[in-house]
């Protein structure tokens, strides 16, 4: 009978090399872990606590069946890390012969913009991408993860999907379907203090709108800045999706419904958009965006028929009044 009665390790390194030379080199310092087992035959439970890039972070591990690690077997396999960046939870099972593993998993953290930096895939700066929450059925063949009846949540987004993600090259790489609910990009284009114009608009207030637009330094009225657009945010990962949204909203404007497919790479994004629902019309239309430069470079194509001219007219514009207006129109850009 083989035991591990209680092995302990204190104050120690470990270094994590990819022998494949594609992906990143990490170190765990600090390492402080306790294992048992009573049998091959028994569960076998590892848990203590490391460091990852100056965060301490809390696991625990339980091998269902070690005697699996002999005979190539599946096992019961259980995991969970706590850490100030992320928490994750899983169970399920793994192929010891194939070293792939299946279950349930869940990822929480307040910041996915900390989280990224701190396992080395940052998005760069910008407003947004706080608090997320991610679980689903997972599936991971050392390559690739792949996410079944996912559900999602970010700042105040939420969706679903069948999505799966490859690490094992320069950039992530994103892939599958996703629907979202409703998508609103409007704290994602402006600096986090015009926020509150946001807030003053909500409450219709005009004169609250020009006091904080002006503390804020926002005029609606000025021209585009002339210094260049960044956006590092789209040279983080790579990605080909088949997207719903439930709702999309930019500033006051606002998209009832949108199907289409979204292609990301090096810093160059294109979205088709095949079906559009908006202000009573239909249509369809293509978005490219190229950040792979230092100037950025934005294409539109947009077709629509049947929209209502004076709602739209009123969101796109908003200070100008065009209660004249009645009837439907037909829009197309360029």
């Amino acid at each position: 009978v083989v035991k591990v009665r209680d092995v302990r390790v204190s104050a120690g390194r470990v270094r994590l090399r990819d022998l494949r030379g594609v992906g990143a080199n990490h170190e765990l310092e600090q390492v402080a872990l306790r294992a048992r087992m009573d049998s091959l035959d028994q569960p076998a439970t590892l848990e203590g606590t490391v460091v990852y890039r100056a965060q301490p972070v809390a696991m625990q591990v339980v091998l269902g069946n070690p005697r699996a690690v002999h005979t190539g077997m599946a096992t019961p396999l259980s995991f969970s890390l706590t850490s100030e960046p992320l928490e994750v939870s899983f169970d399920g099972q793994m192929d010891m012969r194939a070293g792939a593993i299946s279950g349930v998993i869940r990822a929480a953290g307040p910041a996915l913009r900390g989280m990224a930096d701190w396992v080395g895939t940052p998005i760069g700066g910008g407003p947004g991408l706080a608090a997320f929450d991610v679980s689903g059925n997972l599936a991971f063949d050392g390559v690739a993860s792949r996410f079944n009846d996912a559900r999602f949540t970010v700042d105040a987004i939420s969706g679903r999907g069948d999505f799966a993600i490859e690490t094992g090259r320069l950039r992530p790489f994103l892939s599958g379907r996703v629907e979202i609910e409703a998508l609103d990009l409007t704290p994602y284009l402006q600096p986090p203090a015009a926020a509150q114009v946001a807030t003053a608009a909500a409450a219709g207030d005009p004169a609250a709108i020009a006091e904080v637009a002006q503390a804020n330094g926002v005029n609606a009225e000025a021209a585009w800045a002339e210094s260049p657009i960044a956006l590092p945010g789209l040279k983080a990962l790579d990605a080909n999706l088949d997207l719903t949204i439930g709702g999309l909203t930019v500033q006051r404007m606002k998209i009832d419904r949108a199907v289409g497919a979204f292609v990301l790479l090096e810093g160059r994004m294109g979205a088709t958009l095949s079906d559009l629902s908006l202000y009573g019309g239909r249509g369809r239309g293509r978005l490219e965006l190229d950040a792979s430069t230092p100037f950025v470079r934005f294409v539109q194509e947009l077709d629509v028929d049947g929209v209502a001219a004076q709602g739209l007219l009123a969101d796109a514009v908003g200070s100008v009044s065009y209660t004249h207006l009645a009837g439907d129109s037909q829009m197309t850009l360029p």
